[in-house]
C-alpha cells in the first residue's frame, strides 16, 4: 500500500486512482447528505432553579451542501474506508421550532425559520463491499 504524496490521508495501491477515489466519496457526501432525514432535535434547558425552557426543532432538510476538498480526508485499509470532512457548511431552508418557558414570564412561541450552519465536522468509517465477490453486501 502506499500513501498519497499530497499528504491527503489517502492510502491505495494505484496512487493515480488516490484523486478520482477522493472526488467519488465528495460527490457521494454531497448526495448522501442532501438527502439526509435529520431526526427531530429536542432538549431542555435550565435558566434558573424552578425555571427552564423546553424546545424543539423539526422538519430539518439539509440543501446546499458544501464539503471544501482541501478539509476532507479519505483513508483506505483493506476494505475499511474512513472519512473526516470539516468546514462543511449547509442551508437549513424552512424548518420548524417551538419553545415554551417553564417559569416567569412563561415565554413560549414557535414558528418556522431558514438558517446557514458553518463549521460542521463529519467522521464515518465503513467496510467497502467487494463487487467481484457474491453475497457481500
Amino acid at each position: 500500500a502506499g500513501s498519497d504524496a499530497q499528504g491527503e490521508g489517502v492510502v491505495s495501491q494505484r496512487p493515480e486512482s488516490l484523486g478520482t477515489f477522493k472526488s467519488q466519496v465528495l460527490d457521494f457526501l454531497m448526495r448522501y447528505l442532501s438527502k439526509l432525514a435529520v431526526p427531530p432535535i429536542t432538549g431542555v434547558r435550565e435558566l434558573s432553579p424552578g425555571n427552564e425552557v423546553s424546545y424543539a426543532l423539526g422538519s430539518i432538510v439539509l440543501s446546499h451542501v458544501t464539503i471544501p476538498s482541501q478539509h476532507l480526508i479519505v483513508s483506505v485499509s483493506g476494505r475499511s474506508v474512513t472519512v473526516k470532512a470539516t468546514r462543511i457548511s449547509a442551508a437549513l431552508k424552512n424548518f420548524t421550532w417551538i419553545y415554551k418557558q417553564k417559569g416567569f414570564p412563561w415565554l413560549k412561541d414557535s414558528g418556522s425559520a431558514d438558517a446557514e450552519v458553518e463549521g460542521v465536522s463529519l467522521w464515518l468509517s465503513f467496510e467497502a463491499a467487494d463487487p467481484r465477490r457474491k453475497g457481500d453486501g
